[in-house]
């Protein structure tokens, strides 16, 4: 199974471990670190844009995620995972 895996992927993350075991399980799995750009805002502008799913950060994670999956197009069927964490 081809797996598009949004959560913060970053070192000693559960996003991550899921995503290495998800790879272990032999799936095929493609990253994109979506907390990322949330941290480069103030707390209320991101509270806004996590609230009302609109704004520049937003964007920029669809974006990575389209990204993903039109490099996936030459193998259809990429399952999206969004593991969020609130």
């Amino acid at each position: 199974m081809k797996i598009l895996f949004l959560g913060e992927i970053g070192p000693g993350q559960t996003s991550l471990m899921r995503m290495r075991e998800m790879t272990r399980l032999g799936h095929l799995v493609l990253g994109v670190n979506a907390n990322e750009p949330w941290k480069r805002l103030l707390r209320v502008s991101r509270q806004v844009q996590r609230r009302f799913v609109n704004g520049g950060v937003v964007d920029e994670i669809v974006t990575a995620a389209r990204g993903g999956i039109l490099c996936d197009q030459k193998r259809p069927g990429l399952l999206p995972v969004l593991h969020t964490t609130k």
